[in-house]
C-alpha cells in the first residue's frame, strides 16, 4: 500500500512539472510574439519617421527656395514657378498666398505653404512673410498730430481693381489703418477696420461706447514721411470761372483762382497750381489718369462746397493727389470740405487740418497734421495705394510652423 502511494505521488509531480514547463512555454512564446510585434511596431515607426523626416527635409527645402525667390525676384515670379518640382528622390509643390489679392490674410503678408513627398505620407511647413508697404500712403486717416473720428464716422479699405466700393455692405475689407504720432479721438459709434496706431509717447481717447477697431490698437514705433511740398513755377493764367463742360488736355498749369461750377475733365499727366479753388454746387471734376496721373497743389484758400464730387475715370486714388501747403489752423487758410461730398483721390496737407464734415466721402486716403472726420463720414482706404511699383518690394519672415494633416491636403488640391 505504501508503494502504490509513492507511485501515485510521484505521477502527480510529474504531472505539475509538466503543466508548469507548458505553461512556460506559452508564457516565453507569447513573449516573444510580443517582442516581434513590438520589433516590428519600432521598425515601422522608425521608417515612418525616417520617411517624415525625408518628406520634412524636402518640404524645408522647397520653402527655402519659394522665400529665397520672392526676395530677389518678385511675388509673381515665383507665383509663375511650375509645381511639383524634384528633390533628390521625392518632390515638393508651394502654394503662394498673396494679401493683396486674395483676403484670407492681411494685405501686408505673404503666406507660403510648401508641401513635400520622400515615402508614404507628406509633409508639410508653412511661412508667414511682411511685405512691407512702400506706398506714400499706408494709413486711410494719418494726422501728425492727431486724429479725431466722430460719432458713426467709419474707415474700411478696398480694392477697386474689382470694381467700385460696395456701398450695400457694413464694411468691405479691413486695411482701413488709422494712425497719429499724437493723439487718436474716437467717439461712440466709430468703426474702425484696420489697426488704430499712436506713436510711442501717443494717446487714445476712446472711452466712448460702442467702438469698433478690428486690428490692433497700440503705441508703437512707425515712421510717416510729411516732407514739405514743393511748389513748381508755372506762369499764372490768371483767374478762370469753368461755367460749361469743359476737358483739359495733359500739361502744366497756374492759375491765381480757379472756380468750377461746371463739369470739368482734366487728362493726365498735369499738375495744377491753383492759389485759390473753388468747387461749387453743380460742379464736378472728373479725372483721366490713363495716360498719367494728375497733381493739384493748393497754395490757398481751398474749397469743395456741399454735393460735389470730384471722382478718377478709373476709380482708382492714385489717378489724382490734391497737396495743400496751406496752414488753417494758425495761419488763417481756408481749407473746406462741406458735407456731401465725395472725392476719389488722395489728400496731403502737412501743415493743416483736414476736416470731412458730415456725409462726405474719400475713396483713397487723407494725411494731415491733423485728420477729422465728422458724424457719418468715411474714408475708404484705396489698398492699391500701400505699394509703390517704383520702389523694391522688401520683405521679412514673421512666423514658421508645420502644416496639419488638413492644411497639407488643402496645398495638395490648389497645387496638383
Amino acid at each position: 500500500m505504501k508503494t502504490i502511494r509513492q507511485a501515485s505521488l510521484q505521477r502527480s509531480d510529474s504531472g505539475t512539472v509538466l503543466i508548469m514547463a507548458l505553461l512556460l512555454l506559452l508564457a516565453l512564446g507569447g513573449l516573444a510574439a510580443t517582442l516581434s510585434t513590438l520589433n516590428l511596431t519600432l521598425h515601422g515607426e522608425h521608417q515612418r519617421a525616417r520617411e517624415d523626416l525625408r518628406a520634412f527635409t524636402v518640404a524645408e527645402g522647397g520653402l527655402n527656395e519659394g522665400y529665397a525667390a520672392l526676395l530677389h525676384g518678385s511675388v509673381e515670379q515665383l507665383q509663375a514657378m511650375q509645381y511639383p518640382r524634384s528633390a533628390g528622390d521625392g518632390n515638393y509643390r508651394v502654394e503662394v498666398i498673396d494679401g493683396r489679392t486674395d483676403y484670407q490674410i492681411d494685405l501686408d503678408r505673404i503666406r507660403l505653404r510648401c508641401v513635400g513627398e520622400a515615402g508614404e505620407d507628406p509633409a508639410g511647413v508653412q511661412l508667414m512673410v511682411l511685405h512691407d508697404p512702400t506706398g506714400k500712403y499706408e494709413f486711410a486717416a494719418f494726422g501728425s498730430q492727431q486724429v479725431i473720428m466722430r460719432s458713426n464716422s467709419m474707415v474700411d479699405s478696398f480694392n477697386p481693381d474689382y470694381g467700385p466700393y460696395d456701398d450695400s455692405s457694413e464694411f468691405v475689407n479691413d486695411f482701413g489703418n488709422v494712425g497719429s504720432f499724437g493723439e487718436v479721438e474716437l467717439h461712440s459709434n466709430v468703426n474702425v477696420y484696420g489697426d488704430a496706431l499712436v506713436g510711442p509717447d501717443g494717446t487714445f481717447d476712446d472711452n466712448a461706447s460702442g467702438i469698433t477697431v478690428t486690428g490692433d490698437q497700440e503705441s508703437k514705433e512707425f515712421e510717416v514721411d510729411m516732407p514739405a511740398i514743393i511748389v513748381p513755377s508755372y506762369p499764372s493764367l490768371g483767374a478762370l470761372t469753368v461755367a460749361a463742360a469743359a476737358t483739359w488736355l495733359p500739361g502744366n498749369r497756374h492759375y491765381a483762382n480757379l472756380t468750377i461750377r461746371g463739369p470739368l475733365t482734366v487728362k493726365g499727366p498735369a499738375t495744377l497750381v491753383v492759389d485759390a479753388f473753388t468747387l461749387r454746387a453743380g460742379g464736378s471734376l472728373t479725372i483721366d489718369g490713363s495716360a498719367g496721373p494728375v497733381t493739384l497743389i493748393g497754395t490757398g484758400n481751398f474749397e469743395l462746397r456741399s454735393n460735389t464730387w470730384i471722382r478718377t475715370l478709373s476709380g482708382h486714388a492714385g489717378d489724382l493727389e490734391i497737396q495743400l501747403t496751406g496752414n488753417n489752423i494758425n495761419g488763417g487758410t481756408l481749407i473746406n470740405i462741406a458735407s456731401n461730398v465725395e472725392v476719389t483721390g488722395t489728400i496731403y496737407a502737412p501743415n493743416a487740418k483736414i476736416e470731412l464734415s458730415s456725409e462726405s466721402t474719400i475713396y483713397g486716403a487723407v494725411k494731415a497734421k491733423i485728420v477729422q472726420l465728422d458724424s457719418n463720414s468715411a474714408i475708404h482706404f484705396d489698398e492699391n495705394l500701400a505699394y509703390d511699383d517704383n520702389f523694391a518690394d522688401d520683405f521679412s519672415r514673421v512666423s514658421w510652423r508645420r502644416l496639419s494633416r488638413e492644411e497639407i491636403e488643402a496645398v495638395e488640391v490648389a497645387v496638383p
